[in-house]
């Protein structure tokens, strides 16, 4: 399905700084660059006073203007004051600083232009408003509770990002500096629109030597008032200041905020248009993050990463798009018409596949998934065949296949419920014919010693594995010649999937390579046993615990949104949730105590079954066999009656 995605969407963001490569321009044209002036000024139509976007207009020291490239992709272009910037090397060093980060987060940097004393930028544009004007000045309705959250979330995940990659500094965050989305930008928000970004253009100062702070001194850091310097925790102090934007709804002062806290009036400090939104939880907690975040002596505020974790436990409707969140209506010009329309919108893949398919779309590479209640009945139902098969044998003293037929159910119990894991297929244990070649591939990822004698050894196997993990860590098919190539350069990104970006680390990708250029070594004696292989493997492993369908992306039911609390616990299977929201409810059941669903209490279970069994194999082979036929079916009942208590409890459909 990788390849489908690839092919559908061929604008993903990359993590490379354009050093005039006409090719690569043409091939992503999201990779920063040089502009000319006069294509910025074919692009705004000579800079016309109608094209600008900026918060004050043409009064403003430095204009923003939207524009639209050749390709018609929309750019907004910051014009500065030509005095601004009268170092051009300088410009351009930070410019190309600021370009080199990609993140959703952000409304990121495209290029710059350095011609005479014209100084400009070009970002992505974002063509639904700023976070000021859905926030203070609001035409329709109100912004939801839930899609305050989602802004802050969605900020402070920018702000740790830059602070990560280097850039933790930001001049003059506010809500002008926060944009929302459109879905044709970025393969990466693909028809997610109304998400919230930062602008780009707040990570470099207005002028060299220029204020870093416009706004009204009440909003300004107290340490930027003595210095004139800018720190991280500057920027934290001024985040804590948008919190306040968001919970109030309007400019509000730190030092008078801080005034309503210290009076626990929080009523006063909560937008009125928010009753019956915003639970007392919750607004305690934002309100302590923001005291955090406005504390007067900056080594007191907290660091990005800390301000996402308090952030997370608060969000709200999670699965609901932004859009939705807005209250914003569908139009003609985004409304899906088709049935191809209608699966994009719900990123629903295997429904956009059968679609293609209908339209003569080939992939050999993809295969169509399928999960269905039929899938996990017939692993049900097969369980048991086996148990009924191991109990008749048991029956007839061949005790042999009971052991066989018994285990086989138990570990068919512990996976029939993990879906989309991948299998390696039995087919290629055998060649295509007696005397047929065994790689039908392109030459270029075959062996070298099968070119050489057309046999295939244990060494040759290893070799194709290694394809496998370049293909992985691409992307696509990439000959390893080429791999090997980009790797003696050290130019990994290059070699790196632009879809994973934020995802791969610099040490786990070293170490993935380090063994892919082990498995293709020209000698085979160089390349290493499978063993050696799953031992190098076992230490790169993430997300161990998260279940493969998960990791997919793939969703359990049909509807996307689910329409109550209790249907979103459903459908993650979290019983603890369910228990409470019942309990809310005024269920009552004496029998039931409340569970709670962790690897500690899995790995407990397990390991009881695996007690047990060992407890019956020994009474078996004491011919103990009324001690070993308890165990036995001890161990069956807790695996699959317990499996089967799960989802008869509740409906899946609420």
């Amino acid at each position: 399905m990788g390849s489908l995605c690839t092919k559908l969407l061929p604008c993903c963001l990359v993590s490379s700084v354009d050093t005039g490569n006409k090719d690569d321009e043409a091939s992503d044209p999201t990779a920063f660059k040089q502009f000319t002036l006069e294509q910025l000024r074919n692009a705004t139509s000579g800079f016309a006073v109608e094209n600008i976007i900026s918060e004050h207009g043409e009064k403003a020291p430095n204009v923003v203007y939207k524009g639209t490239q050749e390709n018609q992709m929309m750019i907004a272009v910051k014009r500065f004051n030509r005095s601004a910037w009268p170092d051009s090397r300088q410009f351009m060093e930070e410019a190309k600083s600021v370009g080199q980060l990609r993140n959703v987060r952000l409304a990121n940097l495209l290029g710059c232009c350095c011609e005479d004393d014209e100084r400009l930028l070009v970002a992505e544009y974002m063509p639904n408003n700023t976070l000021a004007k859905h926030l203070f000045n609001w035409e329709l309705q109100p912004m939801k509770w839930a899609m305050r959250l989602r802004v802050v979330m969605h900020l402070a995940e920018a702000l740790e990002y830059c602070t990560n990659k280097g850039s933790a500094i930001y001049h003059d965050l506010n809500a002008y500096r926060v944009l929302f989305d459109e879905s044709v930008c970025s393969c990466l928000t693909f028809l997610q629109e109304y998400n919230p970004r930062l602008s780009c253009f707040g990570l470099m100062k207005n002028s060299r030597d220029g204020k870093s702070y416009v706004t009204n001194l009440a909003f300004t850091p107290p340490e930027y008032l003595r210095t004139g310097r800018v720190t991280p925790e500057s920027v934290i102090y001024s985040f804590g200041t948008l919190l306040l934007n968001l919970l109030s709804g309007k400019h509000i002062p730190p030092s008078h905020a801080i005034e309503l806290i210290l009076d626990q009036n929080l009523q006063k400090l909560t937008d009125s248009c928010l009753e019956g939104q915003v639970f007392g939880l919750d607004r305690t907690e934002l309100v302590h993050l923001a005291s955090r975040c406005l504390q007067y002596e900056p080594r007191e505020r907290p660091n990005p990463k800390s301000v996402v974790s308090a952030l997370v436990s608060i969000q709200k409707d999670t699965e609901v798009p932004s859009q939705v969140l807005m209250g914003i209506q569908t139009t003609d010009s985004f409304t899906p018409r088709s049935p191809l329309g209608e699966a994009c919108l719900r990123l629903d893949l295997t429904a956009m596949l059968e679609i293609m398919e209908k339209l003569l779309y080939k992939d050999d590479e993809v295969q169509k998934p399928e999960l269905s209640f039929q899938i996990w009945y017939n692993g049900l139902q097969e369980s048991f065949d086996t148990k009924e098969k191991g109990d008749a044998a048991f029956r007839h003293k061949d005790f042999s296949t009971a052991i066989d037929c018994y285990t086989q159910s138990v570990c068919s119990c512990l996976t029939f419920l993990q879906e989309y894991n991948p299998r390696l297929s039995c087919f290629g244990l055998m060649k295509n014919s007696r005397d047929g070649k065994s790689y039908v591939t392109n030459l270029a990822f075959t062996p070298a010693e099968y070119l050489r004698t057309g046999r295939v050894t244990p060494e040759s196997v290893i070799y194709s594995f290694g394809t496998l993990l370049l293909n992985l860590l691409s992307g696509k098919h990439i000959p390893p010649s080429h791999a090997i190539e980009l790797i003696l350069d050290q130019n990994l990104q290059k070699l790196t999937d632009s879809c994973l970006e934020g995802q791969v680390f610099g040490l786990h990708r070293t170490e993935l390579v380090h063994l892919a250029s082990r498995c293709l070594q020209y000698e085979p004696r160089e390349r290493p046993n499978p063993k050696s292989v799953v031992s190098a493997l076992v230490s790169i492993q993430k997300d161990t615990e998260v279940p493969s369908q998960v990791l997919m992306g793939i969703q359990t039911t049909d509807s996307f949104t689910p329409r109550s609390p209790l249907g979103e616990a459903c459908l993650r299977l979290d019983l603890t949730a369910m228990l409470e929201i019942m309990e809310k409810l005024l269920y009552k059941d004496d029998e039931v105590q409340k569970p709670e669903l962790s690897f500690q209490i899995w790995y407990n279970g397990l390991q009881e079954s695996f007690d047990t069994k060992e407890k019956g194999d020994a009474a078996f082979r004491h011919k103990d066999f009324s001690t070993a036929i308890d165990c036995y079916t001890q161990l069956m009942y807790f695996h699959i009656f317990s499996k089967l208590e799960k989802y008869n409890d509740f409906d899946f459909k609420v």
